[in-house]
């Protein structure tokens, strides 16, 4: 395959210290810096709060603490990264709180997501009625009654139903508590799956085997959504601290709304990068997935029905998890492919030895 031999993108040493810096020593010097600067401007002092304070005698002293402060931070909070997504995502243990945060949330995105449904039904138009007001949309709507007002919105409230409800899982089952966790659910359910892989279970191994633009372009994405989700959590935890340091302050309780619109926007932008993340991984097991079955020396399928039978037991054993299933491993119909050895043509005297080329099938 292309890049044999060659360091995956996403997996060396470069790529590492570059998702390091961007993923949480960024976000981590901005916040230690907006720390800093609150704490400056003498909030619980008896002078009261001095904005421009905040910003006067800036020394190196004071430039040092923040490069200390900013790597601490980065280093503490980078190895929680995988935690802090699985809290924007929903997963609030098993907990009292936690499970009735946790129902709440995903009885609001049910009704929520059975109300886009019932309004996209609601407001569609037949076919033939959608192809008469294309066919009519530049004229006046004196001129043509299916450019009314009337009809425009109809058609525009069902499809915007439809693209806003393209966030949730196909089935109410699946669906979690929070937004961005109905996003990241609705790919993992649904990437690979009409090859008959499962997401979660196929994809570290297609990305050990895929073409390194491909790893690229999910590692790309995948840093972005968590460089998004890293800036809502230091968001919220900035407003918190504003809020404490500022609750006496009167007015300056104001600042705590900044940092929290930045979470909001952050968080609104993850949502969005999440659909980028989950495309681009769908993308790369379409792309990949024969590269994994020559890497397992399985045959190629010879159809798309062959293929969903042979994931589907593939899948079974790559879940690495026996509980139970033993027995079904007996039972798979899983062929191996070995490519055939290297043999010497010894019939002439002084023949050197040939190679035989490896089965494709």
């Amino acid at each position: 395959m292309a890049g044999e031999g060659k360091e995956p993108p996403g997996f060396g040493v470069t790529a590492i210290g570059r998702y390091f810096i961007v993923v949480s020593l960024i976000p981590s010097t901005v916040f230690a810096a907006y720390l800093l600067l609150l704490l400056r401007t003498g909030t619980w002092s008896a002078a009261g709060v001095d904005l421009d304070r905040a910003f006067r005698n800036l020394d190196l002293r004071a430039l040092a603490s923040l490069s200390v402060l900013s790597i601490a931070l980065a280093i503490a909070i980078h190895p929680l990264q995988f935690a802090l997504i699985q809290a924007l995502e929903g997963y609030w243990g098993v907990s009292g709180l936690g499970r009735r945060l946790a129902s709440a949330g995903i009885m609001r995105h049910r009704r929520r997501a059975r109300a886009l449904l019932t309004r996209q039904l609601d407001d569609a138009m037949p076919d033939d009625t959608v192809g008469a007001y294309d066919a009519a949309i530049d004229e006046p709507p004196a001129r043509s009654p299916m450019a009314a007002p009337d009809v425009v919105a109809r058609l525009w409230s069902s499809r915007e139903a439809a693209r806003v409800g393209a966030a949730y899982p196909h089935r109410f089952e699946d669906v979690m508590p929070t937004r961005f966790g109905n996003v990241l659910r609705r790919y993992e359910t649904i990437a690979g799956h009409m090859y008959g892989l499962e997401s979660i279970t196929a994809v570290t191994r297609v990305m050990q085997v895929a073409a390194p633009r491909d790893v690229e372009y999910v590692q790309n994405q995948r840093m972005q959504m968590e460089l998004a989700a890293r800036t809502c959590v230091l968001g919220l935890l900035a407003a918190a601290v504003t809020a404490v340091l500022m609750w006496t302050e009167g007015w300056y309780l104001l600042l705590t709304l900044v940092p929290y619109l930045v979470a909001f926007a952050a968080y609104r932008g993850a949502v969005v990068l999440a659909h980028e993340y989950g495309t681009a991984l769908a993308v790369l097991i379409e792309l990949n997935r024969f590269a994994l079955y020559e890497r397992l020396r399985l045959p190629r399928p010879s159809s798309l029905a062959a293929e969903r039978r042979s994931a589907t037991q593939l899948i079974e054993i790559l879940r690495l998890d026996s509980g139970g299933v033993v027995n079904r491993y007996d039972r798979a119909q899983l062929r191996y492919a070995h490519p055939q050895p290297a043999r010497s043509d010894s019939t002439t005297p002084g023949a050197t030895a040939t190679t035989t080329p490896s089965d494709p099938s």
